[in-house]
């Protein structure tokens, strides 16, 4: 959580002072400067990132294999840092104009030898990257305070941003030997890394055409300011963009580590979940973001950077597009080592994204690169999604994501042209109209379909825990409660409602009476739909008892009861649906019994061919069985 505070205020502080001091020229040169030595960073790199991570996870319960991993993997890094690192510094004697400051970006090529942060993933040690994180931001905001004072001090930013991200990966060092030990590794088992890094590099270096070749690109073939104004964009959205996506990085080794413990139903509930959160905070983000870019931009950046209002109109969508394939990518590509799937997919995103560079910023400047980074960020976004279609449940998350979405949409449509006095003051209004209607919304639609997602106070744990008196209202049950709190595992349930499903009209009680004691076949069947029908209607009721298995173990209960099941109704079917369904059953019903018979089409069955029938028969010591087996006795 101080980490997410530090990362949001931090640009808040820096880039509002930046802007003013230095202007869209000077962070024109930065942004260059710094887009051309990240691609000598990512080559020191390669995949080690997610590789790293991936394979630490999967060994970090055992010791002795934990350590042989870290060892073949860092010295890997060094070998291919120490590479880059020496091109580097020809690249700057040979090749680069802006020598100052290409030498000062060269201390984020040289961090790559002392990052370990993949390993600290890996073992879950968020708190550590979330330290280091936080006092190097703060030192960097300090520093930028006091030293930078004038456009003339952009080699003065550019040295405290990367002598920072340098210091940053050193700090780490000192604490790893608590939980590895370096082993001198043989070449052999150093090398075998090598190729699945290449694999993973491929995304990466695909990333970063995405992320970075478009800076390169506006450098090249238009002005520092355009550059400036595109960089100023991106950051701010980033801000945003970061907190969302996080959520991988902390997702990756947990659900790597549940598919290799075989805990498929965990991993499966994580991901719904991250689909959910992903769709309906980045809903809010983009529409927000476009509501409110008129009066923040020259509030926030100040004057000379108005380019920025319509490269945010254009590149906000592309946060719902890189947050939804983030998930995709973390929890379900790379734990099942799907590696080429996602290579595939972003290779032909950054292939987009570079043609579209070419073909747009000649005429549009940074407004067209904004245009292809959107395009591309989308087609990623959809080509994962279909390659992963039989994987998961494509369908299901997108009818949960698409009303958050209209919501957001409803929320732009209220605040867009609100204004209220002057500039500042309409930003707070707009601020929170927004957040009311989205929150308000959001609420209603999860408390409505997911009560689960918002009904946390008792944990399933728990849940599974609980005890009470079998007894209904008025009976004393109350007093054997208070007595059974006094023990440990026992969890006071609010209400009796544990025990209603026993004794409510369509309840377990009349359930047993029509299959054992009054049982034929039209009464058997239709008390089955009955208790199928209770379940669903107290749902919300049940899962604060049960928890959000109720249903599922309601239906595997049914499926052990019945024998066999069939299309088909009867006449008290018939009576219980809704009125119109109903009305018009009776009327074409009618009209079969006037029309001669040999224009009947329809057969009486057809009428509701949505609707089933079932077969029980059991005695009574079988349905006691059956009962008692799935938990509900």
């Amino acid at each position: 959580m101080l980490y997410r505070i530090v990362t949001l205020v931090t640009p808040l502080i820096t880039s509002p002072y930046i802007s003013r001091v230095i202007g869209a020229d000077g962070i024109g040169q930065y942004s260059y400067t710094y887009a051309i030595s990240h691609y000598f960073l990512i080559f020191a790199v390669l995949g080690v990132s997610d590789y790293g991570n991936r394979c630490i996870a999967k060994v970090r319960d055992s010791k002795e294999e934990r350590n042989k991993v870290f060892s073949e993997i860092v010295s890997l890094q060094i070998l291919l840092s120490v590479g880059m690192s020496i091109l580097y510094i020809i690249y700057c004697l040979v090749v680069t104009e802006n020598r100052r400051l290409a030498y000062m970006q060269g201390f984020n090529v040289l961090s790559a030898i002392f990052d370990v942060t993949w390993l600290l993933f890996g073992l879950e040690l968020f708190y550590v990257t979330t330290l280091r994180n936080v006092i190097v931001k703060i030192g960097t905001v300090l520093l930028i305070l006091l030293l930078v004072k004038s456009p003339n001090d952009v080699w003065k930013y550019t040295l405290i941003m990367s002598g920072g991200t340098l210091v940053g990966q050193l700090s780490v060092w000192p604490i790893l030997r608590n939980y590895v030990c370096f082993i001198r590794p043989k070449w052999n088992d150093v090398i075998k890394h090598l190729k699945p890094n290449l694999v993973l590099f491929l995304p990466v270096i695909a990333n970063d055409l995405l992320g970075y070749f478009d800076k390169i690109m506006i450098g090249n073939m238009s002005i520092d300011a355009e550059l400036g104004c595109y960089d100023n964009a991106e950051k701010l959205l980033s801000i945003p963009n970061s907190l969302v996506t996080a959520l991988g990085t902390v997702m990756l080794p947990r659900v790597s580590n549940s598919i290799a413990k075989g805990e498929l139903k965990s991993v499966n509930e994580m991901i719904q979940k991250s689909m959910l959160f992903v769709v309906f905070a980045t809903s809010a983000l983009v529409f927000g973001i476009c509501a409110v870019a008129k009066e923040f931009v020259p509030l926030f950046f100040g004057t000379g950077f108005d380019l920025v209002v319509p490269l945010l109109y254009t590149l906000a969508p592309y946060i719902i597009f890189v947050s939804w394939a983030n998930v995709l990518k973390t929890q379900v590509l790379l734990p099942n080592n799907k590696d080429m799937t996602f290579v595939v997919c972003l290779i032909l995103g950054a292939f987009v994204n570079v043609v579209l560079n070419y073909c747009l910023i000649g005429t549009s400047g940074a407004v067209g690169a904004a245009i292809a980074t959107t395009i591309s960020e989308g087609l990623i976004a959809v080509s994962e999604t279909v390659a992963l279609r039989k994987l998961i449940d494509v369908k299901r998350y997108l009818i949960q994501g698409l009303p958050f979405i209209l919501f957001g949409f409803l929320m732009f449509s209220v605040i867009h042209d609100l204004y209220v006095l002057n500039d500042i003051i309409t930003l707070i209004c707009k601020v929170m109209i927004g957040a009311i209607v989205y929150l308000v919304c959001s609420w209603l639609y999860i408390y409505r379909f997911y009560p689960d997602h918002v009904l946390k106070s008792i944990s399933e744990e728990k849940r599974m825990k609980k005890v009470t008196c079998i007894s209904y209202h008025a009976t004393g049950s109350g007093a054997v409660d208070d007595y059974l709190r006094e023990f440990d595992g026992f969890t006071y349930a609010p209400s009796d409602v544990e025990c209603r499903f026993l004794q409510d009209p369509d309840g377990i009680s009349d359930l047993e009476y029509n299959l054992v004691d009054n049982w034929h076949r039209l009464n058997s069947g239709f008390a089955v739909k009955r208790y199928k029908k209770f379940a669903r209607m107290n749902k919300r009721t049940y899962q604060l008892i049960f928890g959000k298995c109720w249903l599922d173990e309601t239906d595997k209960y049914i499926r052990d009861l019945v024998d066999f099941e069939f299309p088909g109704y009867w006449h008290g079917d018939v009576n219980e649906q809704p009125f119109i369904p109903w009305a018009i059953y009776k009327i074409r019903r009618a009209f079969s019994k006037i029309m001669p018979r040999k224009y009947r089409k329809t057969q009486d069955y057809n009428y509701f061919p949505y609707l089933t029938s079932y077969h029980c028969a059991c005695s009574r010591e079988e349905f006691y069985q059956k009962t008692q087996e799935n938990g509900k006795a």
